[in-house]
């Protein structure tokens, strides 16, 4: 069973939830429904959120599928730690705070960093599966 990845999903997850109220917030107090209406604050929380559903999907699920495939808990753990905080430090300076490049820029790195690691720790796994080890 996948536990690594599930709670990396749900702490992602709910911060998502978190994102698209933000937006729904935004929108209303800018009187926009569809786009950003050229408001700075809804803009950049759309951006936040739409970062977050660009980068979360692929991580989420390269990280289940090597977990599936036995991936070890001292490789994985790290490397979804590392994801995990990274997405919500991104998306926290994006949605919350007006200017924070440093956290963003943080926040992005680590995360590329991470799914870049996850995906070759899937790679191993797959070719170890693949070759009979």
């Amino acid at each position: 069973m996948p536990l690594i990845t599930a709670w990396a999903a749900l702490i992602c997850g709910t911060f998502f939830m978190f994102q698209t109220l933000q937006v729904i917030r935004a929108r209303g107090s800018a009187g926009v429904s569809l786009g950003d209406g050229g408001d700075k604050l809804l803009m950049r929380r759309m951006r936040g959120q739409a970062n977050a559903a660009e980068q979360m999907p692929l991580t989420l699920i390269a990280m289940g599928l090597a977990e599936m495939l036995g991936a070890p808990g001292w490789a994985l753990l790290p490397l979804a730690a590392v994801f995990t905080v990274s997405r919500l430090a991104h998306g926290y300076a994006f949605g919350w705070l007006e200017h924070n490049r440093p956290l963003r820029f943080y926040g992005m790195a680590g995360s590329a960093f991470s799914t870049f690691c996850i995906l070759i720790l899937l790679g191993v796994m797959v070719l170890t599966r693949s070759l009979g080890g």
